[in-house]
């Protein structure tokens, strides 16, 4: 056997135990890991406990009971977001809120259709409490109770 016919017989043998291997799961240090061919699935979002991020839902109470929910994105510690709360005259319309969070306690602004409304408020965990100030002469007071 001539040493060219050799070396051919050398390179497809390595070649065919690369195959072999990589059909059992196997790891070489020719091509590295084999990887299966089914994608891990996607991560999901899950706020980080204590968190102001996200989506609230809840009930208001004060001048106006009702369905209300907030959602809030933070940088740093400025917080924005839109809210709503409260039924009939003693409720608001969506709102855009402006803020900050220094540990648990919020406070900021809200503008909407029903005016300007002064917010302060405290987070603890998956609650969130929020005082919702002067919209209108309606709806003087409104707390929202809310939670993840």
């Amino acid at each position: 056997m001539s040493i060219l016919r050799l070396a051919r017989y050398a390179v497809t043998a390595a070649v065919a135990a690369t195959l072999a291997a990589g059909s059992s799961g196997c790891h070489d240090t020719v091509t590295g890991p084999h990887l299966s061919a089914t994608p891990a699935p996607a991560p999901t979002a899950t706020p980080i406990p204590g968190s102001i991020v996200g989506n609230w839902i809840g009930t208001s109470a004060g001048c106006g009971t009702g369905p209300a929910n907030a959602t809030f994105q933070q940088a740093g510690s400025t917080v924005t977001g839109t809210m709503s709360g409260g039924s009939g005259l003693c409720g608001f319309e969506t709102a855009n809120f402006n803020g900050t969070i220094s540990g648990g306690d919020v406070s900021g602004s809200a503008v909407g259709p029903d005016g300007h409304a002064t917010v302060t408020g405290t987070l603890s965990g998956t609650t969130l409490v929020l005082k919702v100030r002067g919209f209108d002469i309606d709806a003087p007071e409104i707390d929202l109770n809310l939670h993840r």
